[in-house]
């Protein structure tokens, strides 16, 4: 069994570097010049070369690459180009009303998963079974994604239960967005 799980921790990492080493080379790959792009046309030669320094796009890719990987192992994700500040930091600061949501979506499911699974055993080829059959088909069918741009296209644009966007505290309808995850 610790055979087993050491195997499966390095592949896994294994396939975290792959995968990291991919959305580096793919990004580098994309056409234009990312300094352009940010400090726009009239920009001058010199503040482009120090953004580049800044941002570390002066060297060759193998250099680009390992100082990048380096800081990613170091939890540097670098800084945000919207917000101005460290992304980890940013991260951080959501991760907390992130797992809220999470965890309150999590009891949600199982507050109706469980009653409708067990109802659809005991109760087979019943109108309870089908329709438990049919919700659980569609919703583990459509991409998440997908499912939920119309769960807030429907709670928020049509019935107007909570805000689109934006967290909301646990007096003012906390468990709306739980429940649409």
């Amino acid at each position: 069994m610790r055979t087993y799980l050491l195997k499966r921790v390095l592949y896994s990492l294994l396939v975290m570097w792959g995968v990291a080493t991919l959305v580096f080379f793919m990004l580098r790959a994309i056409p234009g010049d990312p300094v352009a792009v940010i400090l726009g046309e009239e920009a001058t030669p010199e503040a482009m070369v120090q953004l580049r320094k800044n941002l570390g796009l002066d060297g060759p890719f193998y250099v680009q690459y390992a100082r990048w990987f380096a800081r990613l192992l170091r939890g540097d994700l670098g800084r945000s180009l919207l917000a101005g500040e460290q992304v980890s930091v940013l991260l951080w600061q959501a991760a907390p009303r992130t797992f809220a949501i999470a965890a309150l979506a999590l009891i949600i499911s199982l507050t109706v998963a469980i009653p409708a699974g067990i109802i659809s055993a005991v109760k087979k080829h019943t109108f309870p079974d089908h329709v438990a059959t049919v919700v659980a088909f569609i919703g583990l069918s459509m991409p998440n994604f997908w499912l939920g741009i119309i769960l807030i296209l429907f709670f928020s644009v049509h019935l107007g239960w909570f805000p689109s966007m934006g967290y909301v505290a646990l007096d003012e309808g906390f468990w709306r967005p739980g429940f649409a995850i």
